[in-house]
This record gives structure tokens, sequence and C-alpha cells, in this order.
């Protein structure tokens, strides 16, 4: 992105959160839960968006991830509020929400060393948070930081703009990038964020089920079974409230 770009790109965000706070906005995580639909649009990756609530994704991009994974690409380009990025052991966040993320995480700021020492999930709720502790304790840095195109880490997760939308998975020997393989998998029905609704959504990279990779064009013969992985909008409401 040239200059012109990331300048349109930050006013945008600034201008987005400004209009929300003054409005008196909260912006909520959104339950993900969403029904009903009858117009249908269908986009490049092969999604079916259904009125803008409930969405098909029948031809998706697909790569692979390792040798029994495969990777359901995310095609949105909306920039997250905040991204806790496993692999990297960073937290990108927007400055205008960073208190409510602090909040949201149940982390403790180190005054020495600046890090953010965050409880990983299955940990008790009474369970310190121990200094040196380096599977817990994650560099911050600012969201603008963070690379859109960068591969995410199982487990990672991220705060984004929009709502969550009911989201159906079924497509049959369909090809993946870079290999002479096709997959067939689903149904399953999640819920993932479309930047284009108002609120807030918390999304986690994890996995979502399992399917069949097939060697022969037609998927004609028996294939083995794979795991696939995307984001997925879950956990509980909250609201995140920005500041001018």
């Amino acid at each position: 992105m040239d200059d012109s770009g990331f300048i349109r790109l930050r006013l945008d965000r600034r201008t987005f959160l400004k209009h929300a706070s003054s409005a008196g906005l909260a912006l909520p995580l959104a339950s993900c839960i969403r029904d009903g639909a009858t117009k249908s649009e269908e986009v490049s990756d092969g999604t079916i968006v259904e009125s803008a609530m409930v969405r098909r994704i029948n031809r998706p991009i697909l790569i692979p991830w390792s040798d029994n994974t495969v990777r359901i690409l995310d095609t949105t380009s909306a920039l997250p509020l905040a991204y806790v990025s496993l692999g990297l052991r960073r937290v990108y966040v927007e400055n205008m929400v960073r208190d409510q993320v602090i909040g949201l995480l149940n982390a403790h700021v180190s005054v020495s060393t600046g890090l953010w020492r965050i409880p990983l999930p299955g940990d008790r709720p009474e369970q310190p948070l121990i200094p040196g502790d380096t599977s817990r304790e994650f560099e911050v840095a600012e969201i603008w930081d963070w690379d859109l195109k960068a591969d995410p880490t199982e487990g990672d997760f991220r705060i984004m703009p929009g709502a969550g939308v009911r989201t159906s998975i079924h497509f049959s020997c369909q090809p993946i990038s870079g290999k002479e393989e096709w997959y067939s998998a689903g149904p399953w029905s999640i819920d993932q964020c479309d930047p284009s609704l108002d609120g807030t959504s918390r999304e986690d990279f994890q996995q979502v089920g399992e399917g069949i990779r097939h060697t022969d064009r037609n998927c004609s013969r028996p294939g083995e079974t794979v795991g696939f992985l995307t984001w997925v909008c879950k956990g509980p409401p909250i609201d995140l409230v920005t500041v001018p």
C-alpha cells in the first residue's frame, strides 16, 4: 500500500471510531448468531451473502496448512481493533480501545517491562500470572504494525469491527492452491464477522471440522480425512467503548 492509501485507511478508522464515540454508542461484541434472509449476492470467493445476514461458502479458497490440515482462506480486508498473535507473542492493539482490550483479556501490564501477561485458555481464574512465564507474556504493538497478509497461528484471536453472521460451509471436490489435490467438506454452520455491519466481534482461528482429501480430479476414489481451520466468531457479548 502506498502512503496515500495508508493515510486514507487510518483516517477511515479514526473517523469510524470517533463517530461511534460521539454518538454515545458502545460497540458490543456480537453474540454472532443472526437469522433470516432471502436476497443473495455471490462474491469472488464463492461466498453467498444473503441480505447481509446469512452467507454460504461453497467455493472456498483452500491453502495447505500442515500434513493433515487445510486452511479456508478468509478474504476479509478490514483491519482488526486488536490482534493476539500466539506465534509472534505480540498483542497488536488500536490505541483508542487499549484499556478496554486489557480488561477483555484480563491482562496484567508489567510496569518494568511493558509486557502484557495474559491468561491462556484453560487457565483457572485464580491462577497467578508469574513474571518470566514466556508462554503468557506478550509484547504490545500498534495495530497499524499488523500485517494483514501474515499467516495466523492456531489459537490466535482478533477483535474486529462488524457483527457476526451465520455462515454455512459446504463444498465438494474443490482444488487447493499449489497441489494436485481436491477437497470436500461440510456442511458446517459457524459464525463469522461481517465488517460491513455495525458492532464489534471476536474471532478465533481454530479447527471447524473434518473433510476428505482426494488425489483424483473427479473425487471418485476414497480419500483421507483432514481437518479444516478458519476464523470463527465466538465468546460472550462484551461492550467495547471508544474515546474521542
